[in-house]
């Protein structure tokens, strides 16, 4: 029965500001979904070698942020890619940034940067106690067009810079871009 109360009582709390939050206006939370296609280049530089890999596959992101108005919105972005060439590769492009929309309604062109981390793992090379990854942190830029309140198409480019070495001492670079279709509540 307590239990009970208390489910009752969150639901109570948690939907209204839930309904509240997709008003219709970019201002205040924001949720999106995008799908598309993602190409990354990763250069390892050892003294010994240089090794690139060109890899093509299926992107996908989240984007959870707060519109500060119907103009500007700060989020964070979990982007990733899976690409099934040269082994099988998983690349995660979580990043902290700002859009910008050209107007406060559809359509509107919009404009976006920020800044976080690109990591790239060897799908092949887990569990084989030899691990091939790649990381660094870095900036990336993108703009899109809203063509419909809710839906929009973006291209984003990304570019690393090192910071993750493997035991090896070898420099890494992870240079990217996307090209999806947006699904953007608020």
């Amino acid at each position: 029965m307590l239990k009970n109360i208390f489910l009752c009582g969150c639901i109570i709390v948690m939907v209204p500001p839930c309904v509240w939050a997709f008003d219709g206006e970019r201002e205040g939370f924001v949720l999106g979904f995008g799908v598309g296609a993602g190409a990354a280049n990763i250069e390892r530089i050892a003294w010994y070698q240089t090794r690139t890999d060109n890899l093509y596959g299926i992107y996908t992101d989240l984007t959870l942020g707060w519109g500060m108005s119907n103009r500007v919105v700060i989020h964070y972005a979990g982007r990733q890619q899976f690409a099934f060439e040269n082994d099988g590769w998983y690349l995660g492009f979580p990043a902290f940034g700002v859009s910008y929309f050209r107007k406060p309604e559809a359509p509107s062109l919009i404009l976006m940067a920020g800044v976080g981390m690109m990591l790239g793992l060897s799908i092949e090379s887990v569990g084989t106690g030899s691990a091939y990854g790649v990381g660094g942190a870095g900036p990336y830029v993108g703009v899109g067009y809203e063509w419909s309140k809710n839906f929009a198409a973006e291209f984003c480019f990304g570019r690393s810079l090192d910071v993750l070495r493997d035991a090896l001492e070898a420099d890494h670079s992870i240079s990217w871009f996307s090209v999806s279709v947006h699904y953007l509540a608020y």
